[in-house]
């Protein structure tokens, strides 16, 4: 009798940790930058039930105190470069398991002068245009990506706003977390 609750016991455990392993978990992102507030907004949810909501305020990246000189006189740079590119071989075998559900950015620009905001309206549409690209590459799209420039011709003006929902397997991000860890692990 033990011995049967037992085997039903393990059963169960492993048909839950069978469930968990491929159940997907949503990531939310919203990002605006509106005059000179940034705003990063991320939520986690699984299986409808929200894990994290949070809002993190951006500082101005002007006030951190790492310079491009005090950078290259570091002696780990070297160490710490070859690990951040292990890490992103990583990251890009999870984008080939990540679906993109929903992806709205939004940016309207403007330089005071026409023929600079056109130029500028410009190259924002390439730099989309290539993200979008990568986008589609790596990624299991599931929508049509919406994206827009809009140029204001006749003031000085920048604001985006990006609004983005991907979904991955539990099981494929703790494997990528792993593999991240024995990176880190390996090095430090």
């Amino acid at each position: 009798m033990l011995l049967l609750i037992a085997g039903i016991v393990l059963v169960l455990l492993f048909l839950i940790v069978f469930l968990i392993w491929f159940l997907r978990i949503y990531i939310t992102i919203h990002y605006s930058y509106e005059g000179k507030e940034q705003l990063f907004h991320i939520s986690l949810s699984l299986a409808k039930i929200k894990l994290i909501n949070k809002d993190f305020p951006l500082e101005d990246l002007d006030k951190l105190p790492i310079t491009k000189d005090s950078m290259l006189e570091d002696p780990k740079i070297d160490s710490i470069l070859k690990t951040i590119r292990k890490g992103l071989e990583v990251v890009q075998s999870i984008l080939h398991n990540t679906t993109l559900h929903q992806l709205n950015w939004t940016t309207n620009i403007g330089t005071g002068e026409a023929s600079t905001t056109g130029v500028m309206s410009g190259v924002l549409w390439s730099i989309k245009g290539t993200i979008m690209g990568y986008f589609a590459e790596k990624l299991i799209l599931m929508c049509n990506p919406d994206i827009q420039v809009l140029p204001k011709f006749q003031q000085e003006f920048f604001e985006t706003n990006l609004n983005c929902m991907v979904s991955i397997r539990i099981g494929k991000a703790i494997q990528g977390i792993i593999k991240l860890t024995r990176i880190y692990k390996s090095k430090y």
